[in-house]
């Protein structure tokens, strides 16, 4: 597992986790560049990951999108008509502002997204499985 340094994005999109699923800090920690992995097994060392997940709302709603963190998970984003909506649990009033903006992209304002769950295909090497659920508590 390595990360490819020569590929670098500064705002991850969609297309960027159909080519790569998996992402990093580049060394300097102002871009992102994908991990070249080795089968679904994810790599411990490169510090934060960016990883392609299946996003599924209360209401049951799924969207593509990604988590980020390092065994445990502190954010989210969902890609919904061709923008990204993005969920850090550790800032919870920018949490407020963001939902409004993701439900008025969905048209609707009568719906709660909490909990939310998450799903990815991989795992790390003591076999953890990346999935579990966000709450808004």
């Amino acid at each position: 597992m390595e990360k490819l340094n020569n590929v670098k994005v500064s705002s991850l999109t969609r297309n960027c986790f159909d080519k790569y699923p998996v992402w990093t800090w580049d060394d300097e920690k102002e871009n992102q560049c994908p991990v070249k992995l080795e089968g679904n097994i994810l790599p411990n060392d490169l510090g934060t990951l960016f990883i392609k997940a299946d996003i599924k709302i209360k209401n049951g709603m799924e969207f593509d999108g990604y988590v980020i963190g390092l065994i445990s998970f502190y954010c989210f984003a969902a890609f919904v008509n061709g923008k990204k909506f993005m969920f850090n649990m550790t800032l919870k009033d920018l949490i407020k502002i963001e939902m409004k903006k993701f439900l008025r992209q969905l048209k609707t304002d009568a719906i709660t997204i909490f909990p939310v769950n998450y799903h990815t295909i991989f795992q790390f090497p003591d076999n953890t499985k990346v999935s579990g659920v966000f709450n808004l508590t």
